[in-house]
């Protein structure tokens, strides 16, 4: 079983266009860390991007597991609390990172995480499992949730995957 941790703003993404069945088409078992817990569930009463992912938390589609102590942890004292719990989580039980944040992306690709893919990976793998037929239509839905994508980096996915 291919298990993998996940940030705020990956579920966000997939919770806002009701979509969170693709991370499971490609990660099986999702780990929720308690900080990304309090964003989505505590925090994000009224959140509208996280209704669905809410849901699915309370219907225990995702595994909730405790903050993990890592000893290069200070190396991600800039990143946010969920950032960095999802990243000692990585590296504790060397599993893939799902998170879009570029500076935490960097950082989890310094500190040795096995793999760090984002909401336009996980897009990309589910289309290439046949999950989806076409990436455009999610990312745009993504987008309109506050998900902030460059437009060249929207444009340069979009090519990849033959896409207009």
């Amino acid at each position: 079983m291919k298990e993998a941790v996940m940030d705020t703003s990956v579920l966000a993404a997939f919770s806002g266009t009701g979509r969170i069945d693709l991370i499971f088409s490609v990660f099986p078992e999702i780990h929720i860390v308690p900080a990304v817990y309090r964003e989505i569930v505590t925090d994000g009463q009224g959140w509208a991007a996280a209704v669905a992912a809410q849901s699915a938390i309370r219907e225990g589609r995702f595994r909730i597991v405790e903050a993990m102590h890592c000893p290069v942890a200070p190396a991600f004292a800039h990143l946010g609390a969920g950032e960095r719990e999802v990243l000692a989580w990585a590296l504790h039980r060397q599993i893939p990172a799902l998170i879009d944040e570029a500076p935490a992306r960097k950082a989890a690709k310094q500190a040795g995480v096995v793999e760090v893919i984002g909401s336009l990976g996980i897009l990309a793998k589910a289309k290439g499992l046949r999950r989806i037929d076409q990436v455009g239509p999610l990312v745009v839905g993504m987008r309109a949730n506050g998900i902030h994508f460059g437009d060249d980096l929207v444009k340069r996915f979009l090519d990849a995957m033959n896409e207009k």
